[in-house]
């Protein structure tokens, strides 16, 4: 399939800006790291409740995506 310089310099833009991938296993690699970071995130939550201290803030971070 041919793609026009046009269609490619668009696609890398939109990639670049917004995070999105244009093939599956990308996407498959962030939705793997995203898992793997809300469970690290669950494991510190959890050392740190254990310890006494509050973790609301943690948990939530993990849930919506935080930075």
């Amino acid at each position: 399939m041919k793609h026009s310089l046009a269609a490619v310099i668009v696609k890398q833009y939109i990639a670049a800006r917004f995070g999105v991938a244009f093939n599956p296993h990308a996407t498959y690699s962030r939705t793997r790291l995203r898992r793997q970071r809300i469970g690290e995130a669950m494991t510190l939550a959890h050392s740190l409740s254990g310890a006494g201290y509050p973790v609301g803030a943690i948990v939530e971070e993990a849930f919506c995506g935080g930075a």
